[in-house]
């Protein structure tokens, strides 16, 4: 079974953050982050969305739906977005020479990502 409150204690400590900082970065007391951390009380769904951005991880791999964290652009320059933006048309081409020297599982990961990466900017 999925243990919430030690994936929140392990992001946070990863990201960092003591639980008072935590607490205030939240707007929530040291007693509430020690709740949520020892699975005495669950976070609220805003509360979560807040912990998912705050450590760049999908609402899913924090409530342990997924074993991917999430790949946040909102903090890319837009030099950084431009460059994805050109990674996703060159393997978009089939014909790019790159692409041959992949495994057909590497292939479908790079095109999944690019696919979800040119949805998101469309």
């Amino acid at each position: 079974m999925f243990d919430l409150g030690a994936e929140l204690k392990k992001l946070r400590i990863q990201k960092g953050y003591s639980q008072p900082k935590l607490g205030e970065k939240l707007n929530k007391s040291v007693t509430t982050i020690c709740r949520y951390e020892n699975n005495e009380q669950t976070p609220p769904i805003d509360v979560l969305i807040k912990i998912a951005r705050l450590y760049n991880v999908s609402i899913d791999y924090l409530i342990g739906n997924t074993d991917y964290k999430a790949i946040c652009v909102d903090d890319l320059s837009d030099q950084q977005i431009a460059l994805l933006q050109v990674a996703i048309s060159e393997f978009k081409d089939k014909t790019n020479p790159y692409i041959d020297g992949l495994t057909q599982r590497q292939q479908e990961i790079i095109n999944g990502f690019m696919n979800e990466f040119a949805k998101k900017k469309k």
